[in-house]
């Protein structure tokens, strides 16, 4: 596992709301032997015949959105895109360490004595994979 899945997932156990089915969640589905990824628009109390929840999905296949209803355990929740708060809140938990910011070319950077993180303004991303390797040693993930 990268750093960077290493780091996200730590994210999301410590932001529960990233994984709440509310529109806008990420949800993948295999189809037709390919991981599809698709957005949650709404969820509707229907039932399918089984008696299982139903979802309403749009997924981008091919270029076109594609509107599905599909079973809840037939789907894998990805979960919300993360944000540069929910990078912030996580590493605020620890508390164990003392930092300035400085924001500069659209990069902010975390420092104590020396640079510790920093983070892409536009994507709200650490801004490379040694940002996500000091974001795992500062949490310990």
């Amino acid at each position: 596992m990268t750093e960077q899945l290493k780091a996200e997932a730590y994210v999301r156990s410590q932001r529960p709301a990233l994984l709440e089915l509310t529109r806008g969640c990420i949800l993948m589905k295999r189809r037709w032997g390919k991981n599809v990824y698709g957005e949650l628009l709404e969820k509707t109390s229907g039932n399918f015949e089984s008696g299982g929840p139903i979802l309403g999905v749009v997924f981008w296949f091919n270029g076109r959105r594609t509107a599905l209803k599909e079973l809840v355990p037939a789907l894998t929740i990805i979960g919300h895109p993360i944000q540069l708060p929910d990078w912030l809140a996580v590493l605020e938990k620890t508390g164990d360490w003392d930092c300035r910011c400085k924001i500069e070319d659209g990069v902010m950077k975390l420092f104590a004595s020396e640079p510790i993180i920093s983070f892409n303004l536009t994507t709200g991303q650490p801004n490379s994979p040694e940002d996500y390797l000091a974001f795992n040693n500062i949490t310990r993930v």
